[in-house]
């Protein structure tokens, strides 16, 4: 018989044991938030190393313009907002394509938040598609040197 005593006495203890680690893992994740807590004080020199980040790839691509320092600031701040408010909802439209493309037209979709970003800021000029992603490459890369994610991100 499929539904001996043993058999409950298994999925009991299944059951118990799920739920402990269930909470436990709960636990771990609760108090990793805890202990990563920005100040406002990290929050701004994460935003100053984004603005820095910022210039540098204006600077070393010829096909991208940004203003000033604060222009750069601005930057990184409307970017990672649109890669957490606009990016997830372009995934979700695209994940037939993005299968089909191996996870490339990702790419297409940074570039895109890249070309709205500079549609939306005075002072960000971004002269076609292709430094926008070429921009959206090197900035990733020289955040990814700094150490910089604002809003403690999963990314």
């Amino acid at each position: 018989m499929i539904f001996s005593n043993d058999f409950y006495c298994i999925s009991v203890f299944k059951l118990v044991l799920c739920t402990y680690f269930y909470t436990e893992l709960n636990k771990a994740i609760i108090e990793n938030m805890r202990s990563k807590r920005n100040s406002w004080g990290n929050i701004l020199i994460q935003l100053v190393v984004a603005g820095l980040a910022v210039i540098v790839t204006g600077y070393l691509l010829p096909g991208v313009y940004v203003e000033d320092f604060w222009i750069g600031v601005l930057i990184a701040v409307v970017i990672s907002l649109l890669n957490y408010t606009i990016k997830p909802i372009l995934i979700i439209l695209t994940i037939p394509i993005t299968i089909v493309t191996l996870g490339l037209f990702l790419l297409v979709i940074n570039g895109l938040i890249i070309l709205f970003a500079a549609e939306i800021i005075p002072g960000f000029v971004v002269d076609g598609f292709w430094w926008a992603l070429l921009f959206s490459f090197i900035l990733s890369i020289i955040n990814a040197i700094f150490g910089v994610s604002l809003f403690d991100s999963e990314k």
